[in-house]
């Protein structure tokens, strides 16, 4: 038996002018948005990837599968993300309570909170 764990997050995703994304990511059909999330402050808005060894962000892999049908920015939203890299990935960091910023690419477009996690069967 493999598990596969998923998260139940509340994420904001910010606006065009804050997150530089022209639209928000659609979520009216089956859901392939995979961003990565790095575990941080919540306020966090610029990357510090490359600057030293030691504020090395570590991106992880994740796909939003549930969501609701349309996003507002800067509006706090219930999504489910899964851990889509598991095993290969240690997401131990990811737990209640964590929170994380969502990135495309260097860029910053959302964050958000881990309010539970399980793991299901694949």
């Amino acid at each position: 038996m493999n598990l596969k764990p998923d998260i139940e997050a509340e994420v904001v995703f910010l606006s065009e002018h804050e997150g530089r994304r022209k639209s928000l990511p659609g979520f009216s059909g089956p859901t392939f948005y995979r961003p990565h999330i790095v575990m941080q402050d919540r306020g966090v808005r610029h990357s510090t990837a490359g600057t030293n060894a030691q504020n090395s962000e570590h991106y992880l892999g994740g796909q939003f599968i549930e969501a609701p049908e349309t996003p507002i920015a800067n509006l706090a939203g219930s999504y489910r993300l899964s851990l889509m890299y598991f095993p290969r990935v240690d997401y131990s960091a990811v737990q209640p309570g964590a929170t994380f910023t969502v990135r495309e690419g260097g860029r910053i477009v959302g964050h958000g909170v881990v309010e539970s996690r399980r793991d299901r069967n694949i």
